[in-house]
C-alpha cells in the first residue's frame, strides 16, 4: 500500500523528507537521488541514486575485513605453483 506524508517546501524550493521515512528508506545525509517527474500527473518518484562502484568497494571492504581476501604476493605464490 502507498503511504503519503505532507512535506513542506521552503522559500529556496528545498523538501524535507521526514526522519521516519529516511530511516525507511535507508537514504542518509549526502545520498544522491534521482527524482522522475510526470509533468501531466504532478507526480514526483525519487529512487536512491547508487553507483555501482560503490557497491563493488562495500563489498570489496567487507570481504577483506572478514579476511576472504588475498594479497598480490599471496596471488603470484599460487600462480607460479
Amino acid at each position: 500500500m502507498n503511504k503519503q506524508v505532507v512535506i513542506h517546501v521552503d522559500d529556496k524550493g528545498r523538501l524535507t523528507l521526514p526522519k521516519n521515512i529516511r530511516e525507511i528508506l535507508g537514504i542518509n545525509p549526502g545520498d544522491n537521488l534521482f527524482l522522475q517527474y510526470e509533468p501531466k500527473s504532478k507526480m514526483i518518484l525519487l529512487s536512491q541514486a547508487i553507483n555501482s562502484l560503490d557497491l563493488l568497494a562495500k563489498d570489496a571492504i567487507k570481504e577483506y575485513k572478514l579476511g576472504n581476501t588475498k594479497n598480490i604476493d599471496e596471488i603470484k605464490q599460487e600462480l607460479c605453483k
